[in-house]
């Protein structure tokens, strides 16, 4: 998280998610409901603009502070991590890398930046604030040029859908 307002909260709350996140990892206590506000409530403390950015895998991210789904995770440090240690080695081989359901770029960013000179990477995203950011990505790391960006959702038939977003998230 970085901002211009106050980076001592948000120093203080990055340590404290880690520090819960370690000592209440795979215990009993991490899945009762209490902590998830008690979690959302720290890391909002430590957010004080709109937006945070955060280094994952080598990549600067900007992320909406306000998506308490991923952006504690990533900028703790802890996002996904088993599912992209794979990715990542797998990208390292990888001669064509798709994302369905892009988000805000995560993993073709890591992609992008990990794959080889020659691979072809695509990502898919279908929500306009999502590709906002997954492009802001790519753009912020120099990796826009790696990366084709398909503004369509992936089903298996064609048409329009409408799709629900969950409270909390962009």
């Amino acid at each position: 998280m970085t901002s211009t307002k106050a980076p001592w909260r948000e120093q203080v709350s990055k340590a404290v998610i880690k520090t819960a996140r370690r000592l209440l990892a795979n215990t009993p206590v991490q899945k009762l409901p209490v902590t998830t506000k008690v979690y959302e409530k720290v890391f909002k403390f430590g957010c004080a603009n709109e937006e945070a950015i955060t280094e994952v895998r080598g990549i600067q991210l900007v992320i909406p502070a306000g998506d308490i789904t991923i952006a504690p995770g990533l900028i703790g440090g802890f996002y996904e991590k088993i599912e992209l240690d794979v990715f990542e080695r797998l990208a390292t081989i990888s001669s064509t890398i798709v994302d369905v359901g892009a988000n805000i770029g995560l993993y073709c960013c890591v992609a992008a930046h990990r794959a080889p000179a020659t691979a072809v990477i695509v990502a898919f995203e279908p929500v306009p604030e999502n590709i906002e950011y997954l492009r802001r990505n790519l753009q912020k790391n120099g990796l826009e040029a790696r990366v084709e960006v398909d503004e369509r959702a992936v089903g298996e038939g064609s048409g329009k859908i409408e799709i629900y977003l969950a409270d909390g998230s962009i």
